[in-house]
């Protein structure tokens, strides 16, 4: 059995850069969006200590490799680089297989 593949990447700005964040966030989005199904851009409602986090997503990722060097080449010649206020936070996660007797994990 297959499971698919779901990058989630997060990072904090300056409040103050949100706006200025924007186009380049879905640039690099974009830059992402061949290699997976679906990308969503989202953000915590909440700004703490005059940071905003962010977060792009990746459903369905089918060549993670291909994936992370986009990103990486995308945000780098983006404007975004410069605005992000902490590193930028890379995690994978995998769908859990659906068991009928709800047994081992595959």
């Amino acid at each position: 059995m297959s499971t698919s593949c779901h990058v989630h990447v997060y990072y904090k700005l300056s409040d103050a850069d949100q706006g200025a964040a924007r186009l380049p966030a879905f640039q690099v989005l974009a830059a992402g969006a061949p290699w997976c199904d679906r990308t969503l851009l989202t953000r915590r409602v909440d700004v703490r200590e005059g940071l905003a986090t962010w977060m792009e997503s990746y459903e369905n990722v089918w060549d993670l490799g291909a994936l992370q060097q986009a990103l990486d080449t995308a945000v780098q010649s983006s404007a975004l680089a410069p605005r992000v206020a902490r590193v930028r936070h890379v995690e994978v996660f995998e769908d859990v297989p659906v068991s009928l007797d709800f047994g081992e994990i595959e």
